[in-house]
């Protein structure tokens, strides 16, 4: 952890437990720990600026812990983390500059300033793993976000870019990720003004509802953890199946193979034509998940190097196989870590899940020459023209006859390729 403090009494508290990812690991729990005991013995503060590293802020339990949990060993309440803002005297400003994951969104939402970036993402992902959500989270979602958008995140565990929920109508603060610490100590600064002691009774008065329903909430989260939590098996294998140390969630119950093909992968698509479609779509979801312009995108640079982290890693992932039907996990990417490299190996699996039809080698004979016959396409007649029947030196008028003597000795070739083109 790193601490920043001021002389108007602004701390910076920057969360960068790299080796974890900034999920609850024992250091990275111990450190947040310790940096909120040292703001309670440090008269001089005013205002906490919390922030994360990189692309991450929270992520959320480690594997080892959501599997302790599932045993029985402990509950969440055992460790209280997430509730140390709220519970600071003074005001707490989470700077989410990065992604914010399960009891890590939690966690931010009950700061009590929250600023959201635009390219981040923010999942309340307990339902992905089959048990319901704690931390905090039933009263808090929908305290800030309303009824229908929180109890949807809720419900669905679904991942949510700052940008939707702006869109969404969502009132709190969503800017570049570039701009959002800056913003957040501007903030700090305003509020450092102030006297500490009134900062104290300001956030003390606007938190109480929230303190006053937190402990009631909590004990209601865990007797539903040790109904549908603790000892389900289908938890346990989800949990095995689905989690990634990476701070992302492996796969998605839709990464399912599809029954349909993507429409714009054809049947009579050329290997060439097919690389090109696909290359093209990948270029274009790589971009929406960086926030970029698909010009921008290299197709031969490493995606590390364009800023794919493993979070995003996963969101694109998930995307990409929901469109085509190809079951891609976010390894893959960092097994083939360029779009040229890429685009390869997602046609190579969606051939072999045959989620993509067989191609075909070009021809020579564009679709625009073929004829169509009972809504099918064919190719039309062959026409076979000797060099003595046209000669290059004959004239309109010595062409006309000789086309029109030949067409009179063969009847009924003529009357086949008349049907053909009616």
């Amino acid at each position: 952890m790193k601490i920043e403090a001021y002389e108007n009494g602004v701390v910076i508290v920057t969360l960068c437990d790299k080796a974890s990812k900034n999920t609850f690991s024992e250091a990275f729990i111990k450190g947040v720990i310790e940096v909120f005991e040292h703001t309670r013995n440090t008269p001089r503060y005013k205002v906490v600026v919390l922030t994360g590293f990189d692309h991450y802020f929270i992520c959320g339990g480690t594997k080892q812990e959501l599997l302790t949990l599932q045993e029985g060993g402990a509950d969440f309440s055992d460790m209280p983390l997430y509730e140390l803002p709220l519970n600071c005297e003074i005001p707490v400003i989470a700077a989410m500059q990065g992604h914010a994951l399960g009891a890590g969104w939690a966690m931010g939402m009950l700061c009590d300033l929250t600023i959201f970036s635009e390219e981040s993402v923010y999942s309340s992902r307990f339902m992905q793993f089959g048990f319901t959500p704690g931390f905090g989270s039933t009263l808090v979602f929908p305290h800030y976000f309303g009824k229908d958008l929180g109890h949807e995140i809720l419900f669905t565990a679904r991942e949510y870019k700052g940008r939707e929920l702006k869109k969404r109508g969502m009132k709190m603060r969503v800017l570049p990720r570039s701009e959002v610490q800056s913003h957040a100590i501007d903030l700090a600064n305003r509020m450092a003004l102030s006297s500490r002691k009134i900062l104290v009774k300001l956030k003390t008065d606007r938190s109480r509802n929230l303190r006053d329903h937190l402990e009631t909430t909590l004990a209601q989260e865990v007797a539903m953890h040790k109904k549908a939590f603790v000892g389900n098996q289908e938890v346990l294998e989800r949990i095995q199946r689905l989690f990634n140390d990476g701070g992302g969630i492996q796969e998605n119950e839709s990464q399912k193979k599809l029954a349909f093909r993507s429409e714009e992968v054809q049947s009579e698509e050329t290997d060439e034509m097919l690389f090109e479609t696909v290359l093209k779509k990948l270029r274009e979801t790589l971009a929406e998940e960086l926030s970029m312009q698909a010009a921008q995108v290299d197709d031969e640079a490493a995606f590390i190097e364009m800023g794919l982290d493993s979070i995003s890693s996963a969101t694109w992932m998930r995307q990409v196989s929901d469109h085509y039907g190809v079951s891609m996990a976010a390894p893959e990417v960092y097994n083939h870590p360029t779009l040229i490299r890429l685009t390869k190996h997602v046609i190579k699996k969606g051939k072999e899940q045959g989620c993509f039809a067989s191609t075909k080698k070009a021809t020579s004979i564009p679709i625009s020459s073929k004829k169509k016959l009972h809504g099918d396409l064919v190719d039309p007649p062959q026409r076979v023209f000797k060099p003595r029947e046209i000669q290059s030196e004959e004239t309109d008028e010595t062409l006309f006859e000789s086309v029109l003597k030949k067409l009179r000795e063969t009847p009924s070739r003529r009357a086949e390729y008349a049907g053909s083109t009616g």
